[in-house]
């Protein structure tokens, strides 16, 4: 089974990602991971699109991430279901601004510096996601003939998985 979750930043996606994975035993990777190095910036593209062939290319995985590289094309193309994670905005802004100052304050680790600026591109990237990401992403999945499913939580994932 091949699981692409999309969604906004703060919309729950690495943490339903991990979950799921725990629950049907499937690996699970975040596309930060792919994305970043996470002490000297962006991976070439060259390791970023090897690492995603590796990863596609198993006979199960969870993918979880809002990129818009070429290489999601690949990601697109290969799963079996793509969830959009959709909680309600209130529940995005306070994960973001709870998660945000969590790490500035090191109660929570990450591997990426957080700070104010951190905080405001993120509460942006979230306001626009309707509007911009969302549309483009929508449009990428159809002209794969892919279909979309949306959901708010792991549970109605879980829901759409057993019913297939």
């Amino acid at each position: 089974m091949r699981i692409y979750i999309f969604g906004s930043a703060g919309s729950g996606k690495t943490t339903v990602a991990k979950k799921i994975s725990q629950k049907l035993n499937i690996p699970n990777f975040d596309l930060d991971e792919i994305f970043w190095n996470f002490e000297y910036g962006k991976k070439n593209e060259t390791k970023r699109k090897e690492e995603v062939n590796r990863i596609i290319s198993k006979k199960d995985w969870i993918i979880e991430g809002m990129y818009r590289d070429e290489w999601l094309k690949d990601i697109l193309s290969s799963s079996d279901y793509i969830f959009i994670l959709k909680p309600s905005k209130i529940l995005l802004y306070w994960r973001i601004i709870k998660r945000t100052l969590l790490r500035i304050f090191q109660i929570e680790k990450y591997k990426r510096k957080s700070d104010i600026n951190l905080l405001s591109n993120l509460l942006d990237t979230a306001k626009k996601f309707d509007k911009e990401r969302l549309p483009e992403f929508l449009s990428q999945v159809n002209s794969l003939n892919k279909k979309t499913i949306f959901v708010e939580n792991e549970q109605q994932i879980l829901q759409n998985l057993k019913t297939k």
